[in-house]
């Protein structure tokens, strides 16, 4: 077997090796041609892949092409188009006024897209009648787009929404931040043409890192404001050719119910040549323009938007082309209100709660903010203690508010605290009183708080009450809010009775030697008195003398001698158009127009929108050194204050100083005052710091005053500012001698004093795999299958019936009959006239015009997008922050309050209001001097003008810081003046028996001597205190006070009026006491001096 297979290998191999022995032989006789067919196949495969190379160059070039067409006709499709000429913005051919667009903004030249909006979501529909534009940005907090959308869209019928387009102006670059505010907002008004969205194109913003600093804010705040004119002017250029009216709005405000309407009737009812329609009073929301105005409106706004805000220049405005914008009184749109103020009395607040971060109680409280705490657990409580036990008719508590509806007070209880301890004690024992259950440490609980108010009346049986509680009784699951208190229903008539009856006796009298006074009385009843009393005039007159400044002083101003020792600025305010940088304002000095007292004259800036300039040289100079500075002076906003401030400058020391060339950039000290603008009121302090590593100023602001300074500049009262900076580099501001702000120099000024000794390095940057997202969207979730996110979330309601008597063919408004075309009007420049419409009178009585619609409803099966719950990220690395290095800029500076000598006092001032009054000016280191200068000067003023207030009215009277005394000699020629008016009755009443008559004489003068003489010794020494219990006339006789005595008039309240008993017994109780005197009706009194 093994021979078998040896013999057969080698006879395979052999058969295998002739074929290939015989393919050698073939090959080697065809060699050449074999070469040449190579050479053409490496030729073929060489164009192949040349075309090939060739077709995928051409087809990225086409897909190139192709993508550039969907681009073009993407933006064709949502490109603006001005409807007025028919062109697209980009071509950029404008109207004819506004091509000096280029002129203000240059860089626009620069690139052909600067001027065309991105239009993100849109139908761009045109012809409607009312345009309502919002503008919003990216905010730190909350953002209340949507809460504004969903405001103004349900209050508006189908019809209303065919007729009208809301365009969102999202004023950010922020290609990311813009497509989620659009997605957020992406609706089926879309579709419908009722929303559009928009952005700007970054090229539209000029370069805003060297803009001025202006009115003293920061380079950010010049910033913002500098981007908002543009974002304005931006977006009314955008809505211009698309309706006929044009409502500026923002993203914060809530539409009032039928606002539509509202404002349509109320500018129909306007004559034609009308510019702006108010319908609020926050800042620029709720302006209604006509489009055809809008152009000349931007072109204004582009002049001066790096100089002023957007409510100044719109003032400008009015102020050139009508004087006085028309405002409708009911307001349809307003800022969404957090917290709701009250004049609470004064009270120690506390609570076992914890405070969230600013949301204190004390400002619940005050009314400047609501308090917000988190979440309360049983035993919890907060707790109102009055400074003086009260009587309270009713009270109001409200939890919650509109951003945290949810925040309220559930299961918890109101409670007082009887000031009566007899009364405390017995509710200890019995557990309770006038059907209220008592606490164990003698609390009743009065009420509680039903969905999220406790509201309600107290039994006046309590008595007076020394304090409120709120106690919780459960745990909450959620955080608390207090928005609203309100405890104002106390019982003050006592009082408003004893202010009547001090004013009484605070008549200034000059001399009684010299007062010859003729009275005439008589009786007349409540109708009569309202009818002949002259309201508007003074019922006491006080003689005013100049104050005389007493201890050392540096400066002191009362204006009766005139302007001679002031000096007016002659030269030019800076970086302003020659036509406006003159300081040509006018001053003059005059009598107060409300309140005044012959002889007291003040300083009155008289022009609007001039600038003002105006300063004096002080007596001597102050250096800062170890004696405080007080700074004090009155100011009246005697016709309120739209814009404009009334601050003063004091004056750095200098051997170039030239008050001739006072002027915004003279160098100045401090600079201190009320300042207001819109609706931002402000009170100054501002110092110069010198830099002691490099030698320049920078301004430091004190922080803002804790309080609401609105009624300061409204109330056309006046009102007395004080500054007080002592050398331990603290300070005070007082207005109305009380402390409205207090701090140290060294921690409440902004910027510090002293810059942070480390500062974050700019060099360090962010890791690229840094994680700060503390939850992501659950990469495991799935979309439930029965999940429709087409569904809307409102539907028609099938069920709803169309009224009985809806007149289909009857339009809502029709053409004013009676109204006329204007003489002249020119249709080839004005167009073809139409009259105005008005409201169809058919459709008053009817319950519908037009077409009916049905009403919508929600959707029960709108579950809107699905998105993946969020959970915790395990990659979460917190939030990153750079390091900290050295900060190469450090110093220390340990007493601020070592700035530059002062040597002068200016104003240098632009205002929109006229007649802004100031006197009195004083600078000294004591303040028990300013302190009695200004019981000589405001206090009087404030004596004239709480007795000029209303008879009628119950004044808030406050206990004043001075002490105020009264002028023992007034006081007997007040007695002696009613005494004489007493005399005069009895000889009308013509008494039957003069014996009796002379006998009752000679009781009141006694009488009346021994009251002048308690009162008159009790005012000299001591203040005047009124209270409720409390006579101000007394029966206990005392030695007589000298009557050559001096004495000074510091303060009082309204003149009161005696009304004449009719009976014998009223007669005999004014004989008996003059405590409780009855009130005497004066018809007229003539007073007459020798």
């Amino acid at each position: 077997m093994r021979l078998r297979l040896g013999q057969v290998l080698p006879a395979l191999c052999l058969g295998a090796a002739l074929p290939l022995l015989w393919f050698v032989v073939w090959q080697g006789s065809r060699g050449n041609d074999f070469d040449v067919n190579q050479d053409q196949l490496l030729e073929l495969q060489q164009r192949l892949l040349n075309a090939e190379k060739e077709n995928r160059r051409r087809s990225q070039e086409l897909s190139s092409a192709l993508a550039e067409i969907k681009h073009i006709v993407a933006r064709r499709v949502n490109m603006t188009k001005n409807y007025t000429d028919d062109m697209k913005w980009k071509e950029l051919k404008l109207p004819l006024h506004l091509t000096n667009m280029y002129y203000y903004l240059p860089h626009l030249q620069e690139n052909e897209d600067a001027v065309s909006p991105n239009v993100i979501f849109g139908q761009q529909r045109t012809g409607v009648s009312l345009v309502m534009g919002i503008p919003t940005v990216k905010r730190e907090k909350k953002n209340y787009l949507i809460d504004t959308l969903h405001s103004l869209l349900y209050q508006l019928s189908e019809e209303q929404k065919e007729d009208c387009i809301i365009i969102i102006f999202i004023a950010e670059v922020d290609e990311m931040y813009v497509k989620s505010v659009a997605e957020s907002v992406k609706t089926r008004e879309i579709q419908s043409g009722v929303l559009e969205v928009i952005s700007p194109p970054a090229s539209y913003y000029p370069d805003f890192s060297n803009l001025k600093k202006t009115f003293g804010d920061s380079e950010d705040r010049v910033r913002w404001r500098t981007k908002q004119n543009l974002d304005y002017s931006f977006l009314m250029l955008y809505a211009q050719p698309k309706g006929t009216f044009y409502l500026q709005l923002e993203d914060d405000i809530i539409a009032k119910p039928d606002f539509i309407e509202s404002i349509k009737s109320f500018a129909a009812q306007q004559s034609p040549d009308w510019m702006i329609l108010e319908f609020s009073q926050l800042g620029f929301i709720g302006k209604l323009f006509k489009s055809e105005d809008l152009p000349l409106i931007v072109e204004f706004f582009l002049m001066f938007y790096k100089d002023k805000p957007i409510d100044w220049l719109i003032d400008h405005l009015l102020w050139v082309k009508v004087c006085n914008p028309e405002k409708d009184t009911d307001k349809d749109f307003g800022k969404n209100q957090l917290h709701k103020a009250h004049n609470n009395p004064p009270a120690k607040v506390d609570t076992s709660l914890t405070i969230y971060q600013q949301y204190t109680l004390e400002k619940v409280y005050k009314g400047q903010d609501c308090f917000w705490a988190s979440s309360p657990v049983a035993g919890d409580y907060i707790r109102f203690t009055f400074l003086k036990p009260l009587k309270v008719e009713k009270y109001l508590f409200r939890s919650g508010n509109m951003e945290h509806p949810g925040d309220k007070l559930f299961n918890t209880t109101v409670e007082v605290l009887p000031a009566d301890e007899t009364l405390r004690k017995e509710l200890v024992a019995n557990g309770s009183k006038f059907n209220y259950p008592a606490t164990k440490d003698g609390y009743l609980k009065i009420g509680a708080f039903e969905n999220g108010i406790a509201e309600g009346s107290i039994n006046q049986s309590i008595g007076r009450i020394q304090a409120f509680r709120l106690s919780i009784r459960s745990d909450s699951p959620v955080w608390a809010i207090l928005s609203e208190i309100t405890k104002m229903h106390f019982q003050w008539h006592w009082l408003c009775l004893g202010v009547l009856i001090m004013s009484s006796v605070a008549a200034g009298m000059e001399n009684e030697e010299n007062l010859d006074a003729d009275v005439e009385v008589e009786n007349f009843d409540k109708q009569s008195q309202e009818a002949d009393v002259d309201r508007d005039k003074s019922s006491i007159e006080v003689a005013y003398q100049t104050p005389q400044p007493t201890g050392e002083v540096y400066f002191t101003e009362t204006f009766d001698e005139g302007l001679s020792r002031w000096v007016l600025s002659v030269t030019l305010k800076e970086d302003t158009d020659d036509n406006i940088a003159k300081y040509d304002g006018r001053w003059e000095v005059e009598e107060l127009k409300e309140n005044a007292m012959p002889g007291d004259k003040g300083l009155v800036l008289k022009s609007v929108a001039k600038y003002h300039a105006i300063s004096a040289m002080l007596t001597k100079a102050f250096v800062f050194d170890d004696k405080p500075l007080i700074v004090q002076y009155e100011v009246n906003f005697q016709k309120g204050i739209d814009c404009g401030g009334a601050y003063i400058k004091l004056l750095s020391s200098s051997n170039d100083l030239n008050l001739e060339y006072f002027f915004d950039k003279t160098p100045y000290t401090i600079m201190f005052g009320p300042d207001k603008c819109g609706e931002d009121y402000k009170l100054h302090f501002i110092f110069r710091h010198k830099n002691p590593k490099t030698g320049e100023y920078d301004e430091k602001h004190a922080e803002r005053p804790d309080v609401d300074l609105k009624k300061f500049y409204l109330d056309k009262k006046t009102h007395l500012y004080t500054l007080v900076l002592k050398p331990d580099d603290t300070f005070e501001i007082l207005i109305d001698q009380t402390v409205v702000s207090k701090g140290s120099l060294l921690e409440n000024m902004i910027p510090p004093v002293n810059p942070p000794k480390e500062i974050e390095d700019p060099t360090d940057k962010k890791p690229d795999d840094w994680d700060e997202r503390p939850k992501i969207p659950d990469p495991n979730a799935v979309k439930p299958d029965d999940w429709d996110e087409d569904e809307p979330a409102k539907i028609e309601d099938p069920d709803a019936v169309k009224p009985e008597g809806w007149l289909d063919d009857e339009p809502q408004y029709v053409p004013d009959p009676n109204a006329k075309k204007p003489k002249d009007w020119d249709e080839e420049m004005d167009g073809e006239w139409e009259a105005p419409q008005i409201p169809n009178a058919k459709c008053e009585t009817a319950p519908g015009c037009g077409e009916w619609v049905r009403p919508m409803k929600n959707n029960p099966k709108y579950k809107g997008k699905w998105r993946a719950p969020m959970i915790d990220n395990p990659n979460y690395q917190g939030i990153w922050s750079p390091r900290k290095i050295p900060n190469p800029d450090y110093f220390e500076d340990p007493h601020p309050f070592k700035m530059t000598s002062v040597s002068a006092i200016g104003l240098e001032l632009w205002s929109m209001t006229s007649d802004i009054y100031f006197d009195n000016f004083i600078i000294c280191s004591e303040k028990e001097v300013a302190d009695r200068w200004a019981a000589e000067s405001w206090g009087l003023k404030k004596l004239v003008a709480s007795a000029n207030e209303k008879s009628d009215e119950c004044i808030d009277f406050k206990k004043p810081d001075v002490s105020k005394q009264i002028t023992k000699g007034e006081l007997k020629e007040e007695a002696e003046e009613f005494e004489d008016d007493e005399l005069e009755e009895e000889k009308e009443n013509e008494a039957p028996d003069e014996d009796e008559r002379r006998e009752m004489e000679e009781t009141k003068r006694e009488l009346i001597k021994d009251n002048t003489i308690k009162m008159g010794r009790e005012a000299l020494a001591s203040e005047v205190e009124l209270e409720g219990d409390e006579d101000i006339y007394d029966d206990d006789e005392e030695n007589e006070v000298p009557d050559e005595e001096e004495n000074e008039v510091l303060d009082g309240s309204q003149g009161d009026r005696f009304n004449k008993s009719d009976s014998e017994d009223e007669k005999k109780e004014d004989d008996e006491g003059m405590g409780d005197l009855p009130l005497k009706s004066v018809r007229k009194r003539r007073v007459r001096k020798d």
